[in-house]
């Protein structure tokens, strides 16, 4: 299986975070991993165990509740990428220790569409900037063309293409940074869908 993806930063203090959908009710709060049962609604069943192993690798994870349901998680780690990605994807960026690592969001179906993803970024910049963190780090796949859309809005620019290839049991994993090179491959990946905006 051949997976290409994006890996994009945002300076946080510049981050482009005005609420078109006024979700000023969605509420933003830590989780601990022994609460996080109150997850497994939110996703797939073959990614719960993936979900335990993030919050075990003390991953911060925030969710967003509204009229008291949790509609939303994002799962944050803190001066590097989180040591799960980093094995199953042989992912190796350099980050500092005022570096955040976006490692997923999630958002339940009914709520998707509505700028929760977005109000995410939104809470979740203003609490890492309280906490005195310079940069926000994102892997998002060439697939995902409504995520990459969203960093894109709110001020993430591509840093990197991330090209992974697994064959019986094995795999290999190349980080190009962005010039004419990789660029053009990861247009002929995303194949025939218009990123072209990503590189504006």
């Amino acid at each position: 299986m051949d997976s290409y993806s994006v890996v994009m930063r945002s300076y946080l203090k510049e981050m482009k975070l005005i609420d078109r959908w006024n979700l000023h009710k969605l509420q933003i709060e830590p989780i601990v991993p022994r609460n996080a049962e109150k997850l497994y609604a939110l996703v797939y069943p073959w990614r719960r165990r993936e979900l335990r192993e993030l919050l075990e690798n003390n991953s911060l994870c925030f969710v967003g509740k509204l009229n008291g349901k949790i509609i939303s998680y994002s799962l944050n780690s803190i001066g590097g990428i989180d040591p799960k990605i980093e094995r199953d994807l042989g992912l190796e960026i350099p980050m500092g220790p005022r570096d955040v690592w976006g490692v997923d969001i999630v958002v339940a179906p009914p709520a998707r569409g509505k700028g929760v993803e977005f109000s995410i970024f939104k809470n979740g910049s203003e609490f890492w900037r309280s906490m005195g963190m310079e940069y926000l780090y994102a892997s998002v796949s060439l697939r995902d063309r409504g995520s990459l859309k969203m960093h894109k809005r709110v001020g993430f620019k591509p840093i990197y293409i991330h090209y992974l290839r697994r064959r019986f049991g094995f795999q290999k994993s190349q980080l190009m940074p962005i010039d004419n090179k990789s660029v053009a491959i990861a247009e002929r990946a995303a194949k025939g869908a218009n990123i072209s905006f990503l590189w504006k």
